[in-house]
């Protein structure tokens, strides 16, 4: 049965500090047409496999975040096309080791009564992403900036393609921001500086995060009048607020189009006055 259950939101992102709760809530729709009622409990995912993209269910015997989940209840029905909130608390042990944790809520119903005798299972697992705070000021030494480069190292314009991508060595999810800065030959900063990660997406540990953004050129003073030069590209990325940022650099060379007719027009003047004078030495 295609999206016969709906779950809202989708996943979890909290940061917390040792000890600290925190009350959630969510909300399943129930899109079929008779009644549901789940049983909900709380697993531990592999943490090996949140890097694949995957959230494979173990059971930890060193800890047990799951066990951080406190369930307001542990069964719920949804009446046919309805939708019905639950709440639920996390709270973040003192022991709690320095690091990401993925436990799933998971809601499960097993319906044995459909058309064809053959017993159906509904369910819902949600991540519960849970980020240690006292973690996130040294992320900035797990990441990796790799590429960042301009596609031409030699531009007639500021209309400029830059690359790069941010790899996340760390143990903790994070949503890298950041922005490009361009300085001209003269080191004067230009304007309309690109962003970096404009939709906030999430990097799970061992994720790599590519982007190609194009830069449209500075403000009208610098973009009809480019100076001549080498030109600096400067990529800041963040991983938390208030945080230092991992810096990288990349170089190009701005020759404007002004500057390529005027040679032209100065190598064609050249050659006029130098067939002139050859003429001119031939007659005389």
């Amino acid at each position: 049965m295609s999206n016969a259950l709906t779950f809202q939101p989708s996943i979890y992102e909290l940061t917390l500090n040792s000890e600290e709760s925190v009350n959630l809530t969510g909300a399943v729709t129930n899109n079929t047409n008779k009644d549901i009622t789940f049983k909900i409990y709380n697993k531990n995912v592999n943490i090996d496999s949140v890097a694949n993209g995957k959230f494979d269910v173990v059971d930890y015997a060193q800890f047990t975040p799951a066990d951080w989940i406190k369930l307001n209840q542990t069964e719920i029905t949804v009446g046919a096309a309805q939708t019905k909130d639950f709440s639920f608390t996390v709270t973040l042990p003192r022991s709690a080791e320095i690091r990401d944790y993925y436990p799933l809520l998971i809601l499960e119903n097993y319906d044995s009564s459909n058309a064809s005798n053959v017993g159906v299972n509904f369910n819902i697992a949600v991540p519960v992403l849970v980020n240690v705070a006292d973690q996130l000021q040294s992320t900035r030494d797990f990441i990796k900036i790799g590429n960042f480069e301009s596609a031409n190292s030699l531009v007639t314009d500021l209309n400029l393609n830059l690359s790069f991508s941010i790899n996340n060595l760390s143990k903790n999810f994070i949503k890298p921001t950041g922005i490009i800065k361009i300085y001209n030959s003269e080191n004067e900063l230009l304007g309309n500086l690109p962003r970096v990660n404009n939709n906030f997406k999430t990097m799970l540990p061992g994720q790599s995060l590519s982007e190609n953004i194009v830069w449209n050129g500075a403000d009208n003073s610098f973009s009809l009048i480019p100076k001549f030069g080498n030109y600096k590209a400067v990529l800041e990325v963040y991983t938390s607020a208030g945080s230092n940022p991992v810096v990288m650099e990349s170089t190009f060379f701005v020759l404007p189009i002004y500057h390529i007719l005027g040679l032209i027009t100065l190598l064609v003047l050249a050659a006029v006055l130098a067939f002139r004078f050859k003429r001119k030495s031939a007659r005389s």
